[in-house]
C-alpha cells in the first residue's frame, strides 16, 4: 500500500485530524477549483459550472462534447508498479538514485506502452 492509499484509508478510519480532512475536502470545492483555474488556467478536474479561461474559448466545443484526451505520455499503466519504483527510489541513498529511477521509469514506460506507441507512430505517419 502506498502513502496515498494509506492517507485515504486513514480518512475513512478517522485517524487523521478533522482539520486535515477539511483541507482535503476544501481543495475539491467548486469555488476553490475556480480560484485555481483563474490563477493557473486549464480545465476543471470535475464536472461543474466552471468559467473557462479566455485563451481556451476556441476549445469550448471540444471540451463540452468530450472530444479531448490527455497527452498519451501522462498515463502509466498499473502493471508498471510505479509505487514500488518510487519506494525503491526513496530508499536508494546512492549518488545516482535519481538517474537509476528515471532510466527504469522510461524503459518500463516504453515497454508497457508498446501498443500505444505503435498507434501514435501509425497516426503520425498517416499525417505526413
Amino acid at each position: 500500500m502506498n502513502n496515498i492509499e494509506k492517507w485515504i484509508d486513514s480518512i475513512f478510519e478517522n485517524t487523521i485530524p478533522n482539520e486535515v480532512v477539511g483541507i482535503a475536502f476544501n481543495l475539491y470545492e467548486d469555488e476553490t477549483i475556480q480560484i485555481y483555474l483563474d490563477d493557473q488556467g486549464g480545465i476543471a478536474c470535475k464536472e461543474g459550472d466552471f468559467e473557462l479561461a479566455p485563451e481556451l474559448e476556441d476549445m469550448r466545443s471540444y471540451i463540452e462534447e468530450g472530444r479531448m484526451a490527455d497527452f498519451h505520455d501522462h498515463h502509466y499503466p498499473s502493471e508498471m508498479s510505479v509505487d514500488a519504483m518510487v519506494q525503491t527510489y526513496l530508499l536508494d541513498d546512492s549518488e545516482n538514485a535519481l538517474d537509476t529511477f528515471l532510466k527504469r521509469f522510461d524503459t518500463d514506460w516504453q515497454r508497457y506502452n508498446r501498443d500505444l506507441i505503435r498507434k501514435m507512430q501509425d497516426y503520425q505517419e498517416k499525417q505526413k
